[in-house]
């Protein structure tokens, strides 16, 4: 079978199985420069030596820079799970390894947060805030959220591989959401159970992408930094760890697979660190 037909196959397995939008397009790019380095290859033609040569060629960028060892494992990844999945007899990426990094994120800390929150002037953005940064969804959980979904005390999302988890509204975000949906209805947009929370000025469910591009908007205007939904999530985990919250709790929060995921995300603060030492004081 022609490499290209089985990585479109696999796609197709990654949606049948559940896998988020985000992580089959991640999959799907990755896999387009496997096309691209053995364009007229079969799978079965495939061997290690043959991979080995695609991971050296795709390191660098287009300007001669060396990819980053995050980028490089994501492409690993998903090799792997594309030869694993064709379940050959002798599987060419068995022996590929995916290094482990430390990943230290961009967040924000709670006057921050403050400070964000405060200085959003329009009602929507602002409240898309809030909900990155008290209640820590991922920006397509966001662009998903219904109105009858924020009504109760607590919300109900279906994350990655279908996982669902409860978060509980806190009295900050429970704030700003009866805010703006007594904003929604005064403006005549939907508040039935049904209707998208977060809407454009058409009417239209707000895109990801939209999301992606006021978050970025936002902070750089207010804090002077360039920020992603995905770091205001982040700053979500830091705030409960200052808090001293249990990781397990923050996992299931997170809606993390595993804790080990959670614990990548987590900055423990110079202070927490310092009072930590001090205890062993002798």
């Amino acid at each position: 079978m022609l490499l290209s037909e089985a990585i479109t196959r696999f796609g197709r397995g990654l949606i049948g199985q559940g896998a988020s939008k985000n992580t089959v397009e991640s999959y799907r790019r990755h896999l387009k420069l496997l096309v691209k380095f053995f364009p007229e290859k079969n799978v079965e033609e495939i061997g290690p030596t043959d991979l080995n040569e695609f991971l050296y060629a795709v390191r660098l960028k287009e300007n001669g820079s060396e990819k980053t060892p995050r980028t490089m494992n994501a492409i690993n990844t998903a090799v792997k799970s594309f030869f694993k999945s064709l379940a050959l007899k002798e599987n060419p990426a068995e022996r590929l390894r995916i290094k482990k990094v430390r990943i230290e994120r961009d967040y924000i800390i709670q006057d921050e947060v403050r400070k964000l929150l405060d200085g959003v002037t329009v009602i929507r953005d602002r409240t898309i805030m809030a909900v990155l940064c008290l209640l820590g969804l991922r920006r397509e959980e966001i662009a998903g959220v219904t109105v009858g979904e924020i009504k109760g005390p607590a919300l109900r999302i279906l994350g990655k591989g279908g996982v669902e988890r409860d978060i509980p509204i806190n009295a900050s975000a429970r704030e700003h959401l009866d805010r703006f949906l007594h904003w929604k209805e005064k403006h005549g947009e939907s508040v039935e159970l049904s209707a998208p929370l977060f809407v454009s000025r058409k009417g239209n469910p707000l895109s990801m992408n939209a999301i992606y591009n006021l978050v970025k908007k936002w902070t750089i205007k207010i804090l002077g930094k360039e920020l992603y939904p995905h770091a205001l999530r982040h700053s979500f985990a830091s705030m409960l760890v200052a808090k001293n919250v249990n990781i397990a709790t923050i996992q299931r929060l997170m809606g993390h697979s595993s804790i080990s995921m959670t614990e990548v995300y987590l900055h423990i603060s110079n202070e927490l660190k310092e009072d930590a030492v001090s205890r062993l004081d002798i």
